[in-house]
């Protein structure tokens, strides 16, 4: 007989002797009995730390209905409270009765949780900015523990709702994974690439429909979350055949079509969901909209490519030496690249010497400077006369690394060329060049530091000048397959899930005529199965991507080869210690998923850097405009920005 058929006859016993509330007592006392005897220690450690929770707890015997278990609220700052966590212990000893698997992935949580709280410090950048994918994890566990309590009281502790049993069975098993690899004995976020994070994280698929649905994102602001509730709907709408529009109204429908999604996306549907920003109203009504005013330019023209420095395709600097038999850079697919300027007003020359330059994200498959004036219309404005530059690089999967850094190369190289076509575009010539960007921007913009600096230590190239000061928003800093606590979010994120940066690193890397070798091993066999057969069915399935079919194991190796470029994953460069003379600010989300590689840049970057860490935000927060929280944050930015121009140094 199993254990859920004696609970239900012991159920039915106590029914028979008591009503029904007071044999769900009884019920329950019985189960704290039992556990109290092997768990005394962490139970006497719960109500210790837990003196509400104990009168709460102890209130049932008043009445059932008025247990509320405080406090609900999650905390106000970054520092994790740990007393919290031990919440964890009373929903297992209630839910073991009720649901025994769950309760054992509350247990397994909750001892990883405490072992995370106790090291989790020893990751931050400085005491005095706390924050890392450990710290977020542990947060995410917090909140989520407050909605599986809320949960049970609003079932009267007679149930546990089945979105929330498999968001406990995926957390339990990522933090396994972390335990199983004893992550924690490393001195960095970021470990080597591991393929079997990937075959974890894919493997969850008919499970993370349960974050698509009614406590979706329930970790961000809940301006936020707002959002990317359209955002879940409007990606199951365009993945839905027109036929099958009105099935995708129930909930249900959407969170698992969005699922499919998230694990199974296509560049070429990406690139097009993406693609949505290019539209008149978000380009050029909404930042109207946002920004008010007139811009006195918004030109866009083409600059011509330079000769000077290129990179091939193996990720190497080369330098056109005049004195040598060099190689001379090969012809590009465009002789020009193209550029956006926007600019309030032209005050005299001798007013303004700096530029801000500024290279877009999405994944480096979409948009463009137009779709980024969301937020680069209102900071032209605030500037007041300084202009904005933003690069219109190419994009994959057309184009391939590292031709869209070329581009930003070109366009930089072009900017402080000192000709007349660079006055007469500009309205002078720059002293001070700023570089911000976001996302695949910021990488870019990264990348393009060290490359300058390279050119300038190494290649001996005087006539070209450093920026004045780097400012990435969530840059991608590595663009190998490596793994790190803020990564496993992509198991269940919204904005940047594992199925999109899959996506992703195949579009950027893998050149079209590569020729994919066929694994006769037959562990590797058996791994590609395992992925192959853990796809669940949908719209996203009828032509599986990349990492659906045979091949895995050889595209991810040549991905990881080629991103091993330090102008790839900058976050691999190995002389930092020539940077002291160059500022670095980074701005990026507490739930981001490039949060770790953001903090390891942070600790490598030997100048001066300043780190901030946005509470309660994911990835993409310039976007979304109409979230207050987002606003704050864009704010944030920019103040940043201005720091950079009046100083040219962050404060420690």
């Amino acid at each position: 007989m199993n254990h859920s058929k004696i609970h239900l006859e012991t159920l039915s016993t106590y029914h028979l002797l008591f009503p029904p509330g007071i044999a769900r007592m009884v019920e329950m006392l019985r189960f704290m009995l039992t556990f109290f005897s092997s768990k005394i220690d962490r139970i006497s450690r719960f109500f210790l730390f837990n003196p509400p929770l104990l009168k709460s707890a102890l209130s049932l015997f008043d009445s059932p209905s008025k247990l509320i278990l405080q406090p609900l609220l999650p905390p106000s700052s970054f520092t994790i409270d740990m007393s919290r966590i031990d919440r964890l212990i009373f929903i297992e000893i209630v839910t073991h009765g009720i649901h025994p698997k769950f309760s054992a992935n509350c247990s397994l949580i909750y001892e990883t949780s405490i072992i995370i709280g106790k090291n989790m410090a020893s990751f931050d950048l400085n005491p005095n900015t706390p924050g890392n994918g450990y710290r977020s994890l542990l947060r995410i566990i917090e909140l989520y523990s407050v909605c599986v309590q809320k949960d049970l009281i609003r079932n009267k502790f007679a149930s546990i709702s089945q979105h929330l049993v498999e968001n406990g069975e995926i957390f339990a098993q990522t933090l396994g994974h972390l335990r199983k690899s004893n992550v924690l004995e490393q001195n960095s976020l970021i470990w080597p690439p591991n393929h079997e994070f990937i075959e974890l994280g894919l493997s969850f698929e008919p499970l993370v429909h349960s974050f698509y649905s009614k406590n979706h994102s329930f970790w961000l602001a809940p301006s936020l979350r707002t959002i990317l509730g359209h955002y879940i709907s409007l990606t199951a709408y365009r993945s839905l055949s027109l036929a099958g529009w009105t099935k995708g109204l129930r909930v249900t429908k959407y969170s698992k079509t969005f699922a499919n999604f998230a694990m199974n996306s296509s560049v070429e549907f990406l690139a097009a969901l993406w693609g949505l920003s290019e539209n008149f109203i978000y380009k050029r009504l909404i930042p109207f909209i946002i920004a008010g005013g007139k811009l006195n330019r918004r030109e866009t023209f083409s600059i011509p490519r330079q000769d000077r420095a290129w990179i091939d395709g193996n990720g190497v600097l080369m330098v056109d030496e005049p004195d040598s038999d060099s190689i001379s850079r090969p012809a590009g697919k465009s002789a020009t690249v193209r550029v956006r300027l926007l600019q309030r007003t032209v005050k005299p020359e001798s007013q303004i010497d700096t530029l801000l330059f500024h290279v877009h994200g999405a994944g480096f498959i979409a948009q463009s400077p137009e779709s980024h004036e969301i937020y680069l219309r209102e900071w032209a404005l605030r500037l007041e006369g300084m202009p904005i530059l933003s690069v219109d690089y190419c994009l994959s999967p057309k184009h391939k690394f590292p031709e869209a850094l070329m581009d930003c190369l070109d366009a930089y190289l072009w900017v402080i060329s000192g000709t007349e076509e660079v006055k007469q575009r500009i309205g002078f010539h720059p002293k001070n060049i700023v570089l911000c960007g976001d996302s695949a921007g910021g990488g870019l913009i990264l990348s393009l530091s060290l490359v300058l600096n390279d050119l300038i230590r190494f290649r001996k190239c005087s006539e070209i000048r450093m920026p004045m000061a780097v400012i990435p928003f969530y840059p991608v800093c590595s663009l190998q397959s490596s793994v790190s606590p803020s990564r496993l979010f992509t198991c269940f994120e919204t904005f940047l899930p594992l199925g999109c940066l899959l996506s992703i690193l195949d579009a950027y890397f893998i050149p079209h005529d590569a020729e994919i070798n066929l694994s006769t091993s037959p562990e590797v066999i058996a791994w590609e199965n395992r992925i192959i057969n853990s796809a669940c069915p949908g719209p996203h399935t009828v032509n599986p991507p990349w990492y659906r079919r045979r091949g895995i194991f050889p595209r991810l190796e040549i991905i990881n080869q080629l991103a091993s470029s330090p102008y790839a994953s900058p976050i691999l460069y190995e002389h930092f210690d020539s940077l002291v003379d160059l500022p670095l600010y980074i701005i990026v989300g507490e739930f981001d998923p490039l949060l770790d590689e953001n903090i390891e840049l942070a600790k490598r970057w030997k100048g001066p850097v300043k780190l901030d860490i946005l509470k309660d935000l994911a990835h993409g927060f310039l976007y979304f405009n109409s979230s207050h929280d987002c606003r704050e944050a864009k704010n944030q930015c920019f103040k940043r920005i201005l720091e950079s121009m009046a100083i040219g140094s962050p404060k420690m």
